[in-house]
């Protein structure tokens, strides 16, 4: 009944939130506690943010007031945190949100230590106390202002090194979106049938889609394709907006139409999402479609197996070799597969959507490397696996395209050959339905010799003058084939092997 499994976490938000709307509030629950005091040397000042004194939030300010310091050493401190890996931002960040603002003049007085009484409230409003901060130390105040003047000589440089970020940052803002917007519109348009799909599949840099991209457009109502762009174009215009934001310093976007925009963005994730429901009621049923090619006999014992390279193939081929009854000519069974909303719609889409050859040229057989969909097709998750049925009684020559297509499983040492180059490989087809191949390396055979010695259909031992003799006989083919090794040592028939000290005998 229960398919989904939901973690702790979402369990306890979940009930959090029960209780927050059914439990009700109480009403003699404690004040809660709006300042820090931290007691000790500190006591009768309380930590506020300054944001009257304070440039991003007061933090920095009221933390220099409660300490009675320099609020620029405050400010450089927090700065070396950030260089030397961003703790002092998530601290400021922090602070920020628990430390209560200084709106009162009472918690202005209380921040700088002062009593809290009708002359002290009047001394500060006659002095000025709240304007200018009388409580740092002067001490203090020689390291701000070194730090001051430091800062105010490097304003320049620093400033124009700022803009120069700026507009680097605004300008690939503004050619990222601007590249996204454009590949959306351009989707949209051959999606709606405005503009062919060839502009935006065959392209000289090959920036845009692949030849699928039509087959998966199509799968999409038109209103779907309208609602995609928008899901996916929006983000784009984003990015442009915000990079003429940096560099123009200002905002390119009203309030009204930001809200247009975000109402669009959720519309189209709306309909992308009813869409996307739509088009996977294609893809609920499979179906298969079988068919058989017949090839012709070859009047000699040799036969090429090669592969034909298929510019924008939609997906590769997947192939199998099989055994073939004696005698027979080679043929080839294909099994197309696709999706649809029914098993039948399925095997229709299977039997009509998909483009493979299968050539056959004297005793040289060309296989497609990959299908290709029809003009038109809707893509449905198409798929064609292809067995080859091979006679014993040839002897056969495999490119190394067609090497490639294979697996390992398809050689009896469950090894493919090497493929790099352009050396072609003579095999013969064994009764297990695998290649054995007759030219490979000594380090691709080493494997079928073994298997040879233990899966050939008879071995004979013999014992000729104490040396050990042994007869394959293999019958895999219409024509046994005898193979014999000895462990007699070879004997060289070449007299000048043996120098010339020779020596006649009467």
């Amino acid at each position: 009944m229960f398919r989904h499994r939901f973690d702790l976490g979402g369990l306890a938000l979940i009930a959090y939130g029960i209780l927050w709307i059914v439990l009700p509030k109480r009403a003699d629950a404690p004040a809660p506690i709006d300042t820090l005091d931290f007691g000790g040397k500190l006591t009768g000042r309380k930590l506020f943010r300054d944001v009257d004194s304070g440039k991003v939030g007061g933090v920095s300010a009221g933390l220099a007031a409660y300490f009675r310091t320099d609020v620029v050493l405050v400010r450089v401190l927090f700065l070396i945190g950030l260089f030397l890996g961003g703790s002092t931002f998530i601290i400021y960040l922090i602070l920020w949100v628990v430390v209560p603002e200084a709106r009162t003049v009472s918690e202005k007085m209380q921040m700088r230590g002062d009593a809290v009484t009708l002359s002290g409230i009047d001394n500060n409003l006659r002095t000025g106390g709240f304007e200018n901060d009388t409580t740092t130390p002067a001490g203090s105040r020689s390291v701000g202002t070194f730090l001051e003047g430091a800062a105010r000589s490097a304003k320049p440089a620093a400033s124009f090194l700022g803009t120069v970020i700026r507009w680097v940052v605004g300008g690939l803002l503004i050619f990222w979106g601007g590249t996204w917007l454009f590949s959306v519109l351009m989707a949209l348009g051959a999606a709606l049938s405005i503009i062919p799909f060839t502009a935006v599949e065959h392209t000289s840099n090959g920036f845009m889609f692949d030849d699928t991209f039509g087959a998966v457009v199509r799968n999409l109502p038109p209103w779907g394709a309208v609602a995609g762009a928008l899901l996916t174009g929006i983000p784009g215009l984003g990015l442009i907006l915000l990079g003429l934001r940096l560099i123009l310093r200002r905002s390119v976007l009203g309030r009204t139409t930001g809200s247009v925009l975000l109402g669009l963005w959720l519309l189209g994730l709306v309909g992308s999402v009813v869409a996307g429901l739509q088009v996977a009621r294609n893809f609920q049923a499979r179906g298969t479609y079988n068919t058989s090619v017949r090839l012709d006999a070859t009047p000699g014992r040799g036969i090429v197996l090669d592969l034909r390279e298929v510019e924008d193939h939609t997906e590769w081929v997947n192939l199998k070799v099989a055994l073939a009854d004696s005698g027979k000519a080679p043929y080839a069974e294909e099994e197309f597969r696709a999706n649809g909303r029914t098993e039948e719609a399925a095997r229709l889409t299977a039997q009509q959507t998909m483009v493979y050859n299968i050539e056959q040229r004297d005793s040289t057989i060309i296989f497609d490397e990959g299908f290709r969909l029809k003009d038109s097709a809707p893509f449905r998750n198409q798929k064609l696996n292809v067995t080859l049925h091979l006679p014993l009684d040839k002897v056969y020559r495999l490119t190394p395209a067609f090497v490639r297509l294979l697996d390992d499983d398809d050689f009896s040492n469950n090894r493919r050959p090497d493929t790099e180059g352009d050396r072609s490989y003579r095999a013969r087809f064994t009764r297990e339905g695998k290649f054995q191949c007759l030219d490979c390396p000594a380090s691709d055979n080493e494997n079928a010799d073994s298997d040879d010695d233990n899966d050939s259909d008879e071995v004979v031992n013999l014992d000729v003058n104490g040396n050990k003799t042994q007869v394959h006989v293999n019958t895999d083919g219409d024509e046994p084939t005898v193979r014999i090794s000895s462990s007699t040592p070879n004997f060289n028939t070449d007299p000048a092997h043996y120098g010339t000290g020779r020596k006649a005998l009467s």
